[in-house]
């Protein structure tokens, strides 16, 4: 079984295909819709592995919404996914990020950021040999 995953993305479309593709994964996938329903979630579920966040959300950017959930969960794996190209969000800065997915991605590149972060030994064994 994956690990427990948080998705938070205001693209009703966007996040639901991304929680039924992690429960495809074997992940136990939740998804919400705004900033302070990730933040509620975040706060009440200490289980919550890594939280998979878009950067163009209503409420605040996804680095603003990366800090507030680092205030509260410091170190929680965080990936950013946007459909602008990384170099192009100046405010990422020098944020720890564990992933960033392009939209649009395939689950292989899904599969691949969540093995770094959930499974680092099976991404080392595979590039070891």
């Amino acid at each position: 079984m994956g690990g427990r995953i948080l998705v938070i993305d205001d693209a009703a479309v966007v996040l639901r295909a991304m929680v039924r593709l992690l429960r495809r994964g074997g992940h136990d996938a939740h998804g919400v819709a705004t900033a302070e329903d990730g933040l509620e979630a975040i706060t009440q579920d200490p289980t919550i592995e890594v939280v998979i966040l878009d950067y163009s959300l209503e409420q605040m950017n996804g680095v603003e919404l990366a800090r507030l959930i680092w205030s509260i969960r410091p170190g929680v794996p965080l990936v950013l996914m946007s459909g602008w190209d990384p170099s192009q969000l100046e405010t990422i800065g020098d944020l720890p990020f564990s992933g960033f997915l392009h939209k649009p991605f395939l689950s292989e590149e899904v599969d691949r950021v969540l093995a770094g972060i959930l499974r680092p030994d099976t991404v080392t064994d595979a590039l070891i040999g």
